[in-house]
């Protein structure tokens, strides 16, 4: 997520104050230099090498405070990234807290979607059987036949809102599709029902 750039910004503005700080630190730097010729062209046989080594003392000098005003600029760049930084990930934080919150709630609502459903259908099959028995009317058996049609139909939709709430703390957590496949909600089965409910 972003909290990789965020972090990528810092150690780039570590580096800057690394180099401001340099500016206020003694270099020394070596030299080194070799030739071959002919140092005397009245003989034109004779050719030799010659060598120059030597080192070289960089001191810095009194600059007029320029060398310390970039160096409390960049740390002043880098205390602002750090500062955004953290911000940032207590920004995540609370995405993934509310993320996990809401995902409880909506797995909550599946699993009494899915006892309702369970209720129906077991309703429906009492209600058959007393009509085969004349105990009941076909008006019950209808009713019932409706209102298990009613409760697959919320099961349906609290199964959707599972499935975008575990998507939503995908988002948060920065891991969108690497989970369940997208057909399925996470925790349940490919007929969507709960997992532990299967028999």
């Amino acid at each position: 997520r972003d909290l990789v750039a965020a972090e990528h910004t810092i150690a780039v503005r570590e580096e800057a104050v690394r180099i401001a700080k340099g500016g206020m630190r003694p270099t020394l730097t070596a030299i080194a230099q070799a030739k071959y010729g002919n140092p005397d062209r009245s003989y034109q046989d004779e050719w030799e090498e010659s060598w120059v080594v030597g080192v070289r003392l960089n001191l810095p000098v009194f600059d007029g405070f320029e060398t310390r005003g970039r160096i409390a600029q960049e740390r002043a760049r880098l205390q602002q990234a750090k500062l955004q930084r953290d911000d940032l990930a207590a920004q995540i934080r609370l995405e993934i807290a509310q993320a996990h919150a809401d995902l409880a709630t909506k797995t909550q609502q599946l699993e009494t979607q899915q006892k309702n459903v369970d209720q129906a259908e077991e309703a429906l099959r009492l209600a058959q059987e007393a009509y085969r028995e004349g105990m009941q009317q076909q008006i019950d058996v209808i009713t019932a036949h409706l209102t298990l049609t009613q409760s697959r139909y919320r099961h349906a939709a609290a199964l959707f809102d599972r499935t975008m709430a575990f998507r939503r703390l995908e988002l948060a957590m920065g891991t969108l599709g690497a989970a369940a496949p997208r057909s399925q909600a996470p925790g349940t089965n490919a007929d969507g029902q709960l997992a532990e409910e299967q028999e």
